[in-house]
């Protein structure tokens, strides 16, 4: 019995199946430049067929290296439609296919970075000091600047 059970799990495995599978998401861009305003989509649902065993180890999150989304002008991105993605994705998901994505829209916020700098300077003219005390040197602020 338990022989014709694993027989039947490897028959079932080496038939092609189609299902829903989560994948990690990263976005590239440049990062000096530009930061998320608000937390990006970290995964994406994206209906595969394949193998049994490549989705089975996709759906266990065995060696799921995420998806790679290149955002060339991170700023003017505010939502990525669904159906424009599989042909970006289909040379990222290994040996399975792509039948169409799960997720209707990646809605993107990131804004350019935008960096100012300010001097440090103590203002000491309200300190005062007991009879026989003074200050017997500059004040010095570290770091000097924000």
């Amino acid at each position: 019995m338990l022989t014709a059970m694993v027989f039947w799990i490897f028959n079932a495995f080496n038939k092609n199946y189609s299902t829903n599978v989560r994948f990690p998401l990263l976005f590239e861009f440049d990062g000096e430049k530009y930061a998320p305003a608000e937390q990006l989509p970290k995964s994406i649902n994206l209906n595969v067929s394949g193998n049994g065993w490549d989705l089975f180890r996709r759906h266990l999150g065995v060696k799921v290296p995420p998806i790679i989304i290149p955002l060339e002008r991170a700023k003017e991105i505010k939502k990525i439609v669904g159906s424009t993605l599989p042909p970006m994705l289909a040379t990222q998901v290994g040996n399975l296919k792509i039948n169409y994505v799960v997720t209707d829209t990646l809605y993107l916020k990131i804004d350019q970075r935008d960096v100012h700098r300010y001097k440090l300077v103590a203002d000491i003219s309200e300190v005062t000091f007991q009879e026989g005390y003074g200050r017997i040197s500059p004040v010095v602020v570290l770091p000097d600047s924000i």
